[in-house]
């Protein structure tokens, strides 16, 4: 997005223009639906954080400083919301495996609630190994996995060239897999 429709964007938010907050849906919502339904795997909840995010945004906008883009600064704070949304369901799941019927009666199907659980947990491990990472390699994580950038549009995103976003992205991967693995342990 070019930065005087972003600037307009953000002041007509701060003013609670109404066009505004269709120039936030068109131009973000697909991507924080997107991310949403990565952290669910499922259209009902991913659609319903969309909302909830989207709401978010219009009652922070008055804290965006303007120290990053805006669709960082979107982006960071739906996946901030989608994680706490994963930790909520995860102490859902803790006191289910807690309470007194077992799991190991229940047989496991790949849609049933207990197997969704601990999709959800490896998730949670996922997005904590993701909170681990240096900001450089967070970020390049993000926009490649979960905003589907290409090199070239990391590149110009970061200001940095194409063969320094593959290289970075390797080693943010390599220290996202160990991380990661520390955690499943």
């Amino acid at each position: 997005m070019e930065k005087l429709l972003e600037k307009q964007i953000i002041k007509g938010l701060k003013n609670k223009e109404e066009w505004a907050a269709d120039k936030l849906l068109e131009h973000y919502g697909q991507n924080i639906y997107a991310l949403a339904y990565k952290f669910t795997k499922n259209e009902h909840d991913a659609k319903d954080l969309t909302q909830e995010i989207l709401i978010k945004v219009l009652q922070k906008i008055h804290k965006f400083k303007g120290e990053s883009k805006l669709g960082t600064w979107i982006y960071r704070l739906a996946y901030n919301h989608c994680l706490d949304f994963l930790k909520t369901n995860q102490k859902h799941s803790e006191a289910l495996k807690n309470s007194s019927t077992s799991t190991e009666e229940v047989p496991r199907k790949a849609n049933d609630p207990h197997g969704i659980m601990e999709n959800k947990e490896k998730y949670l491990n996922l997005f904590k190994a993701l909170e681990k990472l240096e900001d450089k390699y967070r970020n390049i994580i993000i926009l490649k996995e979960f905003r589907g950038l290409t090199y070239e549009q990391i590149g110009k995103h970061l200001d940095i060239p194409e063969g320094s976003v593959k290289s970075s992205l390797y080693r943010a991967r390599r220290k996202l897999a160990k991380l990661y693995l520390s955690l499943e342990q």
